[in-house]
């Protein structure tokens, strides 16, 4: 078992990566011709998700911060399908983040994470453009059927 905990918002999240049990996506979407792009200073928590998607079949590249996240998106922005941020991040926060990301590439989804569940009110989120929310913790099941719902053109809330 694999136990993460997260410092500044107290997320846990447990996973058994050797006996998950992976359901089939009926979206259509095919998780090995998306590439996501996850974004958390806690790197603990970046790292899980990153595994969780991997093993989902999608392409993944992680960042820390919000600045290194846009660094990268700047050098090739059609390079994503998705974007997962974290909410409550040093110097540019997912909010901040999701207005930058919508100067580059505006059709590029993005799905915030937080442990801050006072602010996850879905009317909120949406209305910050968001097309996903996901609170932590969460489930390796919630992360993939919030990718998947995204990927496919629907939203997660």
């Amino acid at each position: 078992k694999l136990l993460i905990t997260g410092r500044r918002n107290q997320a846990i999240i447990m996973a058994d990566l050797d006996t998950m049990a992976f359901s089939r996506d009926k979206s259509g979407v095919k998780p090995d011709t998306q590439h996501i792009l996850v974004v958390d200073d806690e790197e603990a928590i970046t790292s899980l998700v990153e595994s969780f998607l991997k093993s989902s079949g999608y392409r993944v590249t992680t960042y820390s911060s919000g600045e290194e996240a846009l660094s990268g998106l700047r050098l090739n922005p059609g390079n994503f399908n998705l974007v997962i941020t974290d909410y409550n991040m040093p110097k540019i926060s997912g909010i901040q983040l999701a207005a930058e990301i919508g100067n580059l590439k505006s059709e590029i989804p993005v799905i915030l994470m937080s442990g801050d569940s006072y602010f996850l009110l879905k009317e909120d989120v949406a209305a910050l453009g968001f097309k996903g929310c996901i609170a932590k913790p969460f489930s390796l099941d919630n992360l993939v059927d919030a990718v998947r719902k995204v990927l496919a053109g629907g939203n997660y809330f």
